[in-house]
């Protein structure tokens, strides 16, 4: 409804409409999935539908959406985006730092205190990987270098969760840049997947035929297709584009 009522808005002013993708919010996933597969039951918004949930965590919905919620939308008061620009500053300026101050895990245990850094390790920890340590809190940096850190003190919190899910939010990033370059490669229309030459199982044919998915993003995430059918159809999509490129010219 909100995201309809957005739409509806921006088309009687001319304006095209926008659009979120499952990537980016958790809206953008329940649409997606409403659209792109249908339903024959009640649908529920489960945070395990998304692929990407490390990264659609209501700590960074701000900096996720407010800031287009101002920008393009033009939902959002001026005080809100501006506190969201506030808290961004903020933030990417307190990850700097913690990215900016290496130490040995020796050194860190030193200013630290007993933390669960192994005594064995011997190599180089900047502040992000340190403060993914269970027992190793923010609090605790500001108070061993707070000519740093003091400024900061009201990201505690969110720190310390960035911190914690930033390598899997980094593997998540590159799998997003590679879902989103393969989700828009089209599917032309007049495509026989019952006689398709690929390896195929007879289900999944069936399954493409009756839904006839015009992306690769959207042939992802119907029911019943496997990865290996995707890839199938991904190589076998790109082979003959190439091939009829290589007649036009």
């Amino acid at each position: 409804g909100l995201w309809a009522g957005v739409n509806a808005g921006r088309t009687s002013l001319s304006m095209p409409p926008l659009s979120l993708s499952r990537t980016e919010s958790y809206i953008g996933v329940l649409i997606d999935d409403l659209v792109g597969r249908g339903v024959t039951e009640p649908y529920r918004m489960f945070t395990s539908r998304a692929e990407f949930r490390t990264s659609l965590r209501p700590d960074n919905a701000d900096l996720r959406l407010t800031l287009r919620g101002f920008e393009e939308i033009g939902c959002v008061s001026e005080q809100r985006y501006n506190e969201a620009l506030r808290v961004q500053a903020g933030l990417n300026e307190a990850l700097s730092t913690l990215q900016s101050i290496s130490l040995s895990a020796a050194r860190w245990r030193d200013r630290l205190g007993v933390v669960s850094i192994s005594e064995t390790k011997s190599s180089i920890l900047n502040g992000v990987e340190v403060l993914q340590y269970k027992d190793v809190s923010f609090q605790m940096l500001a108070y061993a270098f707070p000519e740093l850190f003091g400024l900061y003190l009201e990201f505690s919190e969110r720190l310390k969760v960035e911190a914690l899910y930033r390598p899997h939010c980094d593997k998540q990033r590159r799998e997003m840049k590679r879902m989103q370059a393969e989700e828009s490669l089209s599917l032309p229309q007049d495509i026989d997947y019952l006689t398709l030459p690929v390896s195929l199982s007879q289900e999944v044919r069936e399954i493409l035929d009756a839904m006839r998915p015009s992306t690769l993003g959207a042939a992802t995430r119907l029911p019943g297709i496997t990865p290996a059918a995707i890839v199938h159809l991904f190589n076998y999509v790109h082979r003959n584009k190439h091939r009829a490129h290589g007649k036009t010219v």
